[in-house]
């Protein structure tokens, strides 16, 4: 399954990475909100696939979605880091090449 998921996680990964630079370029926190808008972002494509009132209000439905909510923090958790450690390089690399 995770063969499958694989593209589909990669293209919203990507985009979700790009749309967290644009909105925290000018911040002081710019590290903590992009987290936050990377797992707020994934948790809003899981409440798209699973319906988050029912996730609410119905355990049995909560526990059995529980996996799937917490792959999303995990990969939305390493996407993050990812894209942390992807600006640390480059903004190491244009530093010693300026």
């Amino acid at each position: 399954m995770i063969i499958y998921l694989l593209p589909f996680l990669l293209v919203v990964g990507i985009a979700i990475s790009i749309a967290s630079d644009e909105l925290t370029r000018e911040s002081n926190r710019r590290k903590r909100y992009a987290y936050i808008i990377h797992v707020g972002l994934g948790i809003m494509l899981f409440s798209f696939i699973f319906p988050i009132t029912k996730v609410v209000t119905d355990l049995g439905y909560f526990i059995s979605t529980l996996p799937w909510l917490l792959t999303v923090v995990f990969t939305a958790s390493v996407f993050w880091k990812l894209d942390e450690k992807a600006k640390g390089k480059l903004a190491r690399t244009s530093f010693l090449v300026s």
